[in-house]
């Protein structure tokens, strides 16, 4: 932007043009500069003793039982890079989605907390120091969900040991301490689990908010919506600005099957609930398990829930989940094609971004045996702990597993 141009805002202007208007010479450098990111300077996940920008970070920016964010030598390199367009090795994760067609999240997250901040120029933003927080409360869970992990989940954890998943129990992995956080000039909190609900270190740090009148920062809650304690919806229903990330990847007995014990009936009753006391969007987690479900979940959100924005996420770690890898990929087409008669797909620039990733993936990816035959095998052995079937659930992949793979057909 020239030195010379004025923006001049009028009292009934359009905060989303603005807000545009404002930022554009942070776009001009999220454009220029591909290691670039609002969130070294604005934004802190702790996670035990291990710290990073964000949770897209494959790995810590550093790990020291003794932090201090002011004088770590880590910090301070990766903002360094981050000005001077040097990778960022543990931003792979970005650089990689906009490589691939995947939804920019480095430069979808930078406008949103530069916009949190009212910072809109490079200058104000590396002046800033953390006021975005994102905290894991260790593997607290109710849920078992079977793309998860021992760290995420303690009934996983014990589960996985039994069934020799695993040489042995993790045990339960404590909350990050809600005490890294400055209540004074927080401005967003950001809570994942594990599940936040069921955490009492989490009801603890809302309470002391309350006790402190700082109930006007933005709260940002991932959940499964399975169990809604009252004290939790209590403590919740006094704060003015709550955001809930609802994790959900299949519909009515799907859900079940992948997030067991998760019942379809309660989780609906419970979204309900909890459109009440804030905003809401939708994560779903597109895996093996779901990738031929993905009409059916779509649809039921585009009907009933039409304003709130359905976010997709790929489970690629480990590979045998990975949806590439489906062994039937024109039945996967088929259901992509089905998905785009959405207004999801039309209307959220977004979620078509992701859906045609998912397309391209499908297409363009060979179907490895070997993961495919690993992927079948560890469901077996968890199916038979939970007393279920694959061919209960997902009867056309049970009947795949004893078809060649079928690749995409040629015209």
């Amino acid at each position: 932007m020239d030195a010379d141009t004025i923006i001049v805002e009028l009292k009934n202007a359009d905060q989303n043009i603005l807000s545009a208007a404002l930022q554009y010479e942070l776009k001009e450098k999220l454009e220029t500069n591909n290691s670039f990111c609002t969130l070294g300077w604005t934004s802190l996940l702790q996670d035990g003793n291990r710290y990073r920008f964000c949770c897209y970070q494959t790995s810590p920016i550093t790990t020291t039982d003794d932090f201090d964010y002011s004088t770590n030598r880590d910090i301070a390199q990766a903002k360094q890079n981050m000005l001077e367009g040097k990778p960022v090795p543990q931003c792979e994760y970005c650089m990689h989605a906009e490589k691939t067609g995947r939804r920019p999240v480095r430069k979808i997250m930078s406008h949103e907390l530069a916009t949190l901040t009212d910072a809109n120029s490079v200058e104000e933003i590396i002046k800033l120091q953390p006021v975005d927080y994102d905290i894991r409360i260790g593997n607290q869970c109710n849920a078992q969900c079977r793309m998860c992990n021992s760290e995420d989940s303690r009934l996983i954890d014990i589960e996985y040991t039994k069934l020799g998943l695993q040489d042995h129990e993790l045990g339960a992995i404590p909350s990050t301490s809600f005490d890294i956080i400055n209540i004074d000039t927080a401005k967003r909190v950001y809570v994942a689990g594990g599940e936040p609900a069921i955490s009492t270190e989490f009801a603890k740090f809302l309470q002391l908010c309350i006790d402190n009148d700082r109930t006007d920062m933005v709260l940002k809650i991932n959940t499964n919506a399975y169990i809604l304690p009252k004290r939790f919806l209590k403590l919740i229903e006094q704060f003015d600005n709550v955001e809930f990330v609802i994790s959900v990847d299949g519909f009515e007995d799907l859900l079940y099957y992948i997030r067991y014990p998760i019942r379809w009936d309660a989780f609906a009753e419970n979204v309900k609930t909890l459109s009440k006391l804030g905003t809401m969007c939708f994560s779903h987690c597109i895996q093996m398990y779901n990738v031929m479900g993905m009409y059916d979940l779509f649809a039921y959100f585009d009907k009933n829930y039409a304003d709130h924005r359905s976010i997709i996420l790929y489970v690629d770690n480990p590979d045998k989940f990975w949806f590439g890898n489906y062994p039937d990929k024109n039945a996967a087409l088929e259901e992509i094609k089905k998905c785009k008669t959405l207004n999801r797909y039309n209307l959220d620039a977004g979620f078509k971004q992701d859906l045609l990733h998912i397309e391209n993936t499908i297409k363009n990816c060979a179907i490895d045996e070997n993961t495919l035959q690993e992927f079948y095998d560890f469901t077996d052995i968890l199916d038979g702990s939970r007393n279920h079937t694959l061919k209960e659930y997902l009867p056309a992949l049970d009947a795949l597993r004893r078809k060649p793979c079928l690749q995409i057909r040629q015209n």
